[in-house]
């Protein structure tokens, strides 16, 4: 586990009472979670037609940037 491997645990590597490693690892399977619920319902209300082609793949990557980009602004 990351705790016996000494990557998890350390008390000054917080953010909310939480390890930023276990928030990120939470916090971005979410936010991954959501991003293949937003396609497949623009997917749905277009009669099983993607808005852009690699939709599957542009929509993860521009979640997974803009909760980046708020613990940037978060942490920063």
């Amino acid at each position: 586990t990351l705790y016996l491997l000494n990557i998890s645990g350390d008390p000054l590597n917080t953010l909310w009472g939480m390890d930023k490693i276990i928030l990120g690892l939470i916090l971005g399977t979410v936010t991954f979670y959501l991003s293949v619920l937003t396609d497949k319902s623009i997917k749905k209300a277009n009669d099983d037609q993607v808005l852009v082609y690699y939709q599957k793949v542009i929509l993860p990557m521009l979640y997974l940037s803009i909760l980046s980009f708020i613990f940037y602004l978060i942490t920063s």
